[in-house]
Formats: C-alpha cells, structure tokens, sequence
C-alpha cells in the first residue's frame, strides 16, 4: 500500500489526490525521517506544479529545510522540475538560500 511518504505516490500523485487526503486530516508540515515535508517529496518527484499549489494552499512551508538543509526549491531545481520550480518562486521561495 502506498503511503504519503513513498516516492511512488508522488510520482503519481494528482491535485485531487493529494486534496482528497488533505480532507481527511493528513498534516500537511508532517515530517519524515529525513525531515523532508510533503511538499519536499511532491519538488522531487512530480512535475505537475498544481500538486505543489495545493500543498501551498493548505499551508505547506515553502521554505522547509530536510537534515541535509535543502529546502523544496533545490529539490526540485536539482531534479530539473522547471514547472515546480516557477511555483515555488512564485509563491516565495528563497532564491538565495542555501543547503
């Protein structure tokens, strides 16, 4: 079974997807046990850049850092995401920050 920590449902996932278990109470500032966020996971491994809006919308924290002191911008710059890139700008993400 998939679980919101897996790569495999963020490669997957959809706006509708992702509402659907907003709705039902999963926490949005959750963390893992790397410390990545939900919207970590969404930068590094889907391109739909509405699945990252809708993790925004819900309050996800764009400036978040992981243990390794990335935050979802050099995730998704690392993994060449230009779409989740723009979004994440767009909705405040540090230019200049640092891992």
């Amino acid at each position: 079974m998939r679980t919101w920590w897996d790569k495999e449902f963020w490669e997957s996932a959809t706006p509708a997807t992702v509402a659907t278990l907003l709705k039902a109470g999963v926490d949005v500032t959750a963390r893992d046990a790397e410390e990545a966020t939900p919207l970590h996971l969404a930068a590094k491994y889907n391109t739909n850049a509405m699945v990252v809006g809708t993790l925004l919308k819900a309050g996800a924290d764009v400036a978040a850092r992981d243990v390794e002191e990335a935050t979802p911008l050099h995730l998704a710059a690392w993994y060449n995401e230009p779409e989740v890139v723009t979004a994440l700008v767009d909705a405040g993400a540090a230019l200049t920050a640092r891992s």
